[in-house]
Order: C-alpha cells, then sequence, then structure tokens
C-alpha cells in the first residue's frame, strides 16, 4: 500500500516576517549531545513556509495562482492591521451588485460571530489561568498548553471546580 504524497504549508500572514522554526524537531529541548544521539529517532515535520510579510503585493499579483487563490493571499496580505478594510470590501461589492453585496454580509456576520465566540473562550482561559496560578502557584507549561486548547465545555468545567480543589490535578483531571 502507498500514501500520497502530503505537502504542508503554513501560510503565514502576519505583519512581522515569521520568525519561528519550520521543523518540529527544532522546537524540541534536548542538549546537542542527546539531540545528536537521538537523531535518527526524533520526529521531523518541515512545512513549506509563504511568508506574506517578506512578499510584496506586485509579487503576489504575478504568482501563477487561480484567481480566487491569489485574492485570497492578497487579502491575507492587506488585512493584518488595515482597520478599514470591512469598509473597503464592504463597497467593493455592493458594486458587483446584490447577490455578491449579501454574501459579503452573510461571511462578514459569520466571521464576527465566530470572532465573538473565539474571545469569550480566550477569556476564559486567560481567567482560569490567573485563578490557578493565584491558588496554586505558577503553572507548568503542559498544564498552559492544555488550558489553551481547551474547548469552552472543559473550560467551564474546570473553571467551576477551582474552588474546591486542593490540587492542580483535582481541577484539571
Amino acid at each position: 500500500m502507498t500514501l500520497p504524497a502530503v505537502l504542508p504549508v503554513v501560510v503565514h500572514h502576519n505583519r512581522r516576517p515569521w520568525t519561528c522554526p519550520t521543523d518540529i524537531v527544532d522546537l524540541l529541548d534536548l542538549d546537542r549531545d542527546t539531540s545528536e544521539a537521538a537523531q535518527v529517532y526524533l520526529p521531523r515535520f518541515r512545512f513549506l513556509l509563504d511568508d506574506l510579510a517578506r512578499v510584496d503585493e506586485q509579487a503576489l499579483r504575478a504568482r501563477p495562482l487561480t484567481s480566487p487563490a491569489r485574492i485570497t493571499l492578497l487579502l491575507l496580505k492587506i488585512a493584518a492591521g488595515n482597520p478599514r478594510l470591512a469598509d473597503e470590501l464592504h463597497d467593493l461589492f455592493a458594486t458587483l451588485g446584490p447577490e455578491a453585496e449579501e454574501a459579503y454580509m452573510t461571511t462578514a456576520e459569520v466571521l464576527r460571530a465566530e470572532g465573538r465566540t473565539e474571545g469569550r473562550t480566550e477569556g476564559r482561559t486567560e481567567a482560569l489561568v490567573q485563578l490557578l496560578t493565584l491558588k496554586f502557584g505558577p503553572l507548568p507549561q503542559a498544564t498552559l498548553n492544555l488550558l489553551h486548547t481547551a474547548t469552552t465545555n472543559q473550560l467551564e468545567t474546570w473553571t467551576a471546580r477551582v474552588l474546591g480543589a486542593d490540587t492542580l490535578d483535582d481541577v484539571i483531571h
């Protein structure tokens, strides 16, 4: 049995250029000797990086892409830090006709709702981190990672356990 080739690609669209590793092995906390001795056993997951912060708009426009892909990359590049973008896009879609404007408005409503949900989850996470830190002291990195990837239901459950818990494990597990 064979598997199809899968090429992982990260499209980075922050205003600041990418500064992190592009291979998981570079994130491992190992001293040099251990890293060299275990090299063949260490996980490798390298990805292609398309850092839009390092590409100008003209270069993006010149890429041999489909129109939707080109528009998507251009929007990702110009959207970061552009407070007028929503108004400009609304005006553009309005000139394309009622169907385009309706599609834009529906998409904008969905994105706003997702943003509110994400914001509430982030707020719950930060509040729980603060409560746990006040009660149990500095939290291990593994616990912080767990909290930042938790679902809203998990965060609600753990927050409800904080006051009656004697240990961090009483809250999280």
